[in-house]
């Protein structure tokens, strides 16, 4: 799932909840300076009297820029280029979902 952001640049991952489920999101850049957003789910499972065991599951998704400094999820499904690049060219942000399969 985090395969195609460029740990070289800027990039954040944090833990949010949506919905009542939650998830790892994150953005950064890929290698040709593209904005890239995404997200996969996490179950949480009380330990009887220890600590919570963070699982994540098994699909997540994605956004990358073409020519869009910022790609955002959008709210019926898929993704949106919120800011644009460069003027004149076409700007949007590719969606993928991902299902990762156990090894």
């Amino acid at each position: 799932m985090f395969k195609e952001i460029n740990i070289k640049s800027d990039y954040e991952i944090k833990f949010a909840n949506y919905n009542n489920a939650y998830y790892l999101n994150g953005r950064g850049f890929d290698n040709d300076g593209g904005h890239v957003i995404f997200r996969q789910q996490v179950k949480i499972t009380k330990i009887k009297d220890g600590p919570q065991k963070l699982e994540l599951m098994r699909n997540g998704e994605s956004c990358t820029g073409v020519n869009c400094k910022k790609c955002l999820f959008a709210a019926d499904g898929g993704c949106n280029c919120d800011r644009a690049g460069e003027v004149g060219k076409p700007s949007y942000c590719n969606h993928k979902i991902e299902i990762t399969t156990e090894d």
